[in-house]
């Protein structure tokens, strides 16, 4: 089975630093205002992180140390990567020879920058060869360059550092790039032993046991992430999600509903709402669900076209366009056919690939007995794919209605003919 993993917050591409929890005797050394800014962005806190930070550098209080947390905290969230590369490199300047300010700069300038911080790592180590943050961030260098050293480098962290966030982040990047299930495994377990207090390690476990199909652990971790910070929007998002996948319905719900209560208004939260309803036969909260997700959207009872110049981003558009067909679906249970049958011609009139609803409309219309319209649509389906054969046997049967026996008998036979054969 292939391995499926996402990066650490799965917001985007982070860096291996975003959430680190230092060694023992790192942890020690430090004030309790950079502990409370660690404690904020490993649980995805990130204006309150950077609030810190600025307030730190503005005192000149520890300045390296500050602006080594101020580069961390602007890679949460996908953040400003100059900014974080900027910040990383005044700590530089400020504390050179800070072995854990170079494993940092490691993380975050790992690949495009790896002619300047490589050559630092290389010297760190050779001082402080017990730093297993330093040789992850070597082996970050290594896998961005492909370079097969990385192997070695991340059994080595592993082994000086075990429990450390950075060197179990870096070692989950890398196996995953291998296909290491195993490996992957341990490693988010004792990312999980090391930081059982954030929400983004418990996050990113649960996120990769979801894409794995390991539905009831993701549940498990992605609920941990969201009493850790229930205000972590990701989180709770794929907490919800995973909770579909296991057909926790109910319980997906009530996530959704905090979610929205929370966060306001939200046209894919809304959307996974309904599904849910849609699923348990609440047929009516579904359709009201659909409702607000189309309207925040921009579309009412008419159809917002989808034009090369769409108003929609192409991740809206399928959602858009998914929950607009989910509506109809509901609204057909309802038996709210004239509607459903005005809603896919509006739907229909408006997208470059009609097919799906095209399909239901047929149906629709079969059931109200207007059988030429549904023959128009079947005749449009098997002209666009004509190794279906269900449209054949659909099309026999309005063929019949209409009196037209022999083409009923022809498309019966081709309906046969895919069966078996695969072609008409």
């Amino acid at each position: 089975m292939a391995i499926r993993t996402k990066n650490r917050t799965g917001l985007g591409v982070l860096f291996s630093v975003l959430v680190t929890i230092q060694s023992a005797p790192f942890a020690m050394a430090e004030d309790k205002e950079l502990a409370q800014a660690r404690f904020l962005y490993q649980n995805a806190q990130k204006a309150e992180a950077i609030a810190l930070c600025t307030k730190n550098i503005s005192a000149g209080k520890n300045a390296a140390q500050w602006h080594e947390m101020m580069a961390r905290a602007c890679t949460v969230n996908n953040g400003d990567k100059s900014r974080a590369a900027q910040e990383i490199k005044t700590a530089l300047h400020l504390a050179p020879h800070d072995e854990n300010i170079v494993a940092t700069a490691g993380f975050i300038l790992a690949g495009s920058e790896n002619n300047f911080i490589v050559p630092k790592i290389l010297e760190a180590i050779k001082a402080h060869p017990q730093n297993g943050r330093l040789h992850a961030a070597l082996a970050a260098c290594y896998d961005a360059s492909h370079d097969p050293l990385a192997e070695q480098e991340i059994k080595n962290a592993i082994k000086l550092a075990p429990l450390d966030y950075d060197v179990n982040f870096e070692a989950v990047d890398h196996y995953a790039k291998l296909q290491k299930q195993d490996e992957l495994d341990k490693a988010y377990a004792r990312l999980l032993q090391g930081s059982p207090r954030s929400s983004i390690a418990y996050t990113s476990s649960g996120v990769y046991k979801r894409d794995n199909y390991r539905f009831t652990e993701a549940s498990h971790d992605l609920q941990k992430a969201v009493e850790l910070n229930p205000k972590y929007e990701y989180a709770c998002s794929m907490l919800g999600k995973a909770l579909k996948k296991s057909r926790n319905l109910p319980e997906a719900i009530k996530v959704y509903t905090v979610m929205l209560k929370t966060g306001g208004p939200n046209a894919s939260t809304f959307g996974r709402r309904a599904n849910c309803y849609a699923h348990i036969n609440e047929t009516d909260k579904a359709i009201k669900d659909y409702d607000q997700a189309i309207k925040i959207y921009g579309g009412g009872t008419s159809f917002l076209p989808q034009k090369p110049t769409d108003v929609l981003n192409k991740a809206d558009r399928l959602d858009y366009n998914k929950y607009w067909l989910e509506r109809v679906e509901c609204r057909e249970k309802l038996g709210q056919i004239d509607q459903s049958i005005n809603e896919l011609t509006s739907y229909i009139s408006g997208v470059t690939h009609p097919e799906s609803a095209c399909e239901i409309r047929q149906r629709l219309y079969r059931k109200k007995g207007e059988y030429a319209k549904a023959l128009t649509d079947l005749n449009y389906l098997i002209k666009k794919d004509a190794f279906v054969g269900e449209r054949y046997a659909d099309r026999a049967e309005v063929y019949n209605k209409l009196g037209r026996s022999a083409e009923a008998r022809e498309d019966l036979k081709h309906a046969q003919n895919i069966e078996a054969t695969g072609s008409p």
